[in-house]
């Protein structure tokens, strides 16, 4: 018996891996990259010293993962997603294995077959995003934690100090991350030999002076920090409850903005969620009811803390309860899950499962169907194919889309986002909102970096619309009106106004306004993205 066990296990592991794999390789370059993706290869060209800026400080580990991706196998879309499949992949081996440390193996291939078919997970690991290395970390983080208490050799200790440290800089909730381990250890102090603590304790010294220069780094580049997420809104129950969704069947959008509304089945949205929930409370209920210390309440605090601390620190400083951010202790919650599914009986356990896959079905179809609601590459081929200049002059409506722009007008040339970032282009220690590239003259409006709350709209709308109409009118008369060299230059003039920046801005004032020396002669909607085409009065 032991030896067909130790021959099915692996089998069975295989198997969940290779259907993780084909899930998430399964249409993989069906969408178009958007600005989130694109801003990645922005950093990632740049130089080592160009890391240490805000912008790009908080995510250094995976630019310079990015970094040697690209340089080994370039900037295609399939190419530079594959990193995310593979670290997605490996989420679900690194899952088996914690699970058979916390629990047992039956729950930790339940746990692995939960990740590998979660449209959460498979969506974020279809997407050259820090979040799968972030998750890679901290389960390898977590892994050598539970080890060192369990085989007691410090060099696990070492190691889980050095992944804590690049978990902490590939995202600031990696933070949370080493305050899980903090919890646990005030938690099972009293199962904890003397000794142990002690060597635990020695080597979080170096972090805690890590942690206090890596707060003060991040605090410094707080400006940027509030321009990136000023439209994010205070926490509510409802906020509770669309992680709880997203984390049973991905709705309602994966954490995500950028996708149109997705909607789901009632019934079988129903059905997912009252299934997990069954589980769930019936694992908490086993896990808490193990004798005090147990080292499963592990995953009870990696899965509550993280929580607990976005919403107090949402409600005490600024907003930053963002479900995509979760994806580091998700395993946390399908380890629960799997806890309460897992029965000694196999068959038990066994047809839960399939009645999960089936109804999962549905959701994943959803998934590879949804379709992101602003597509630059759409928009950037259609301004190609009518009539565009050598020294066309572009307005885009918002700075965070310019690298978007910027990549499909350049063909994925390298060179095109070596020096642009989110809020334009960066020369002389100073951003450059306007710029030329290849003769084109490049004008980006309203800096999201400089703005306060009370320059942008109203996000209420769900349309996550950015500035004010007042302060876009007065940097479009600064940057273009007031400007005769743009104004006199008798060169074709297209203006790109996506949704993110409010669609209300150019079908009047920006029409009015060049209508005094220009005439329009395109207008065109595209996939999100309003496109109008100036030409000089004859």
């Amino acid at each position: 018996m032991a030896k067909l066990l130790k021959i099915r296990v692996p089998v069975i592991l295989f198997s969940v891996m290779l259907l993780g794999a084909i899930l998430r390789l399964y249409g993989l370059t069906a969408k178009p990259l958007w600005y989130d993706e694109i801003g990645f290869f922005a950093h990632a060209l740049k130089g080592f010293d160009f890391m240490l800026h805000s912008v790009a400080n908080y995510k250094i580990p995976y630019i310079i993962l990015l970094k040697v991706w690209i340089a080994a196998f370039g900037m295609g879309i399939f190419a530079t997603r594959l990193l995310s499949v593979m670290l997605g992949i490996l989420a679900i081996f690194l899952t088996y294995k914690l699970g058979k440390r916390l629990f047992n193996t039956g729950s930790a291939l339940i746990a692995s077959f939960l990740l590998s078919i979660s449209c959460f997970d498979i969506y974020h690991s279809q997407q050259v995003k820090h979040y799968g290395l972030l998750t890679i970390l901290v389960l390898l983080s977590f892994i050598f934690f539970i080890d060192f208490f369990e085989k007691k050799k410090p060099c696990m200790l070492g190691a889980n100090l050095l992944l804590n440290i690049l978990a902490v800089c590939t995202h600031p909730f990696g933070i949370s991350a080493v305050l899980v381990q903090f919890f646990y250890v005030i938690y099972a102090r009293r199962s904890i030999k003397i000794e142990q603590l002690k060597q635990w304790l020695s080597f979080q010294l170096p972090l805690v002076l890590f942690l206090g220069l890596w707060v003060w780094i991040l605090f410094a580049g707080r400006n940027n920090f509030k321009a990136i997420l000023w439209w994010v809104r205070p926490p509510a129950m409802q906020s509770l409850i669309d992680t709880f969704s997203t984390f049973t069947y991905g709705g309602p959008a994966y954490g995500l903005s950028s996708l149109e509304n997705t909607s789901f089945p009632p019934v079988i949205a129903g059905a997912l969620m009252l299934m997990f929930g069954i589980f769930f409370v019936r694992g908490l209920f086993i896990i808490m009811s193990q004798e005090p210390n147990s080292r499963q309440a592990f995953v009870v605090i990696w899965l509550a803390l993280p929580i607990a601390l976005s919403l107090v620190f949402s409600y005490l400083f600024s907003p930053v309860y963002l479900i995509k951010n979760f994806l580091f202790f998700l395993p946390a919650f399908y380890l629960i899950v799997a806890r309460g599914i897992y029965y000694r009986r196999q068959l038990i356990s066994g047809v839960i499962l399939v009645a999960i896959l089936l109804l999962n079905i549905v959701p994943l179809r959803t998934m590879y169907s949804a379709k992101i609601n602003v597509d630059w590459e759409k928009a950037v081929h259609f301004v190609k194919g009518h009539e565009l200049k050598v020294d066309d002059i572009f307005i885009i409506a918002t700075t965070k889309e310019v690298v978007s722009f910027m990549y499909y007008l350049g063909d994925a040339d390298q060179a095109a986002l070596k020096d642009i970032l989110i809020f334009g282009k960066f020369e002389a220690d100073r951003w450059q909102e306007s710029f030329l590239y290849k003769d084109h003259f490049i004008i980006t409006l309203g800096s999201e970096r400089d703005t306060g709350k009370d320059e942008y709209r109203n996000p209420g709308s769900g349309l996550n619309m950015m500035h004010n109409l007042d302060y876009i009118v007065s940097d479009f008369d600064k940057k273009v009106m007031q400007r005769e060299d743009i104004i006199k230059s008798h060169r074709q003039i297209w203006v790109l106004i996506s949704r993110w920046a409010g669609i209300a801005y150019g079908k009047r004032v920006f029409i009015d306004k060049l209508n005094t020396h220009y005439k329009l002669t395109l207008a065109k909607e595209v996939r999100g993205i309003n496109i109008y085409r100036f030409s000089p009065r004859e």
